[in-house]
């Protein structure tokens, strides 16, 4: 083999392994974005969880300040009708902004909260702005409310775990690339 034909091939070889590089590098470098792009997506509806939560804990916090936890039974005070409409208003704006956000592995967990917001939301409303309903009725309702949102706290958690879970995996995913 002339000196010129080694040249000619060792050349295409340098050119060769220089594209493959390229190639793998331009690879991981759009499987790190989409998997930080996915981070944030979860990170981003964690924080949307929380909120959620703070909302609907702030709204029974109040609901149960001048309540004694003995007597959390049936009967306890909601705030005023406007104080009510913007939290649920809040809560519900907060859960469709999570609705955009969510990523799909989350979706089961997702819709249980949306149920029971919305379950709540209706007992609540109902409860509180309906004068026509009976005291006696008003006490299921109350019953109700208490058992929906404690159903309500725990799907939130599980929702925030579930969402937590999925971080740690893409940071996992983009910790191996960056290795």
């Amino acid at each position: 083999m002339s000196l010129r034909v080694r040249l000619t091939l060792s050349i295409i070889a340098i050119l060769l392994l220089f594209s493959i590089n390229v190639g793998t590098d331009s690879w991981v470098n759009s499987s790190r974005n989409k998997s930080l792009d996915e981070l944030q997506q979860a990170i981003s509806s964690q924080l949307q969880t929380m909120k959620i939560q703070q909302h609907v804990e702030s709204l029974f916090v109040k609901a149960f300040a001048d309540t004694p936890a003995t007597e959390l039974e049936p009967s306890f005070i909601l705030p005023s009708k406007r104080q009510l409409q913007r939290s649920l208003t809040r809560i519900k704006s907060t859960i469709q902004t999570l609705k955009k956000s969510i990523p799909l592995a989350a979706i089961a967990e997702f819709s249980i909260v949306s149920r029971h917001t919305e379950i709540m939301a209706t007992a609540l409303q109902k409860n509180h702005l309906d004068t026509a309903i009976s005291d006696e009725s008003k006490g299921t309702i109350n019953r109700n409310v208490l058992a929906t949102y404690t159903t309500l706290v725990t799907a939130l958690k599980k929702l925030e775990y579930k969402l937590i879970a999925i971080s740690d995996k893409k940071f996992e995913q983009i910790f191996s690339l960056w290795v």
